[in-house]
């Protein structure tokens, strides 16, 4: 989570400072942080695996994980079009 964070700060560059309201902003219009969010999932779902405790998660995060890849690959392919 805390790359993500990161990931959101850089893109709002220096000068501003990441709310919520911000941050679910940027998640929502840009296809390229919305990218990003899966791949920052996919690795956390990854890493978990190895975590006990957090297995109970597991069973929520990949099929998120699963559709919000297709999501974005969905609408890749139609924005190029």
């Amino acid at each position: 989570m805390s790359a993500f964070l990161a990931d959101l700060r850089r893109h709002l560059g220096k000068d501003q400072t990441l709310t919520f309201a911000k941050g679910v902003r940027i998640l929502a219009g840009e296809y390229g942080v919305q990218a990003l969010a899966c791949y920052r999932l996919g690795r956390w779902l990854m890493h978990s695996i190895r975590r006990p405790y957090l297995w109970p998660v597991l069973p929520i995060g990949w099929p998120l994980y699963s559709e919000t890849t297709a999501d974005s690959a969905r609408d890749s392919s139609t924005s190029r079009s």
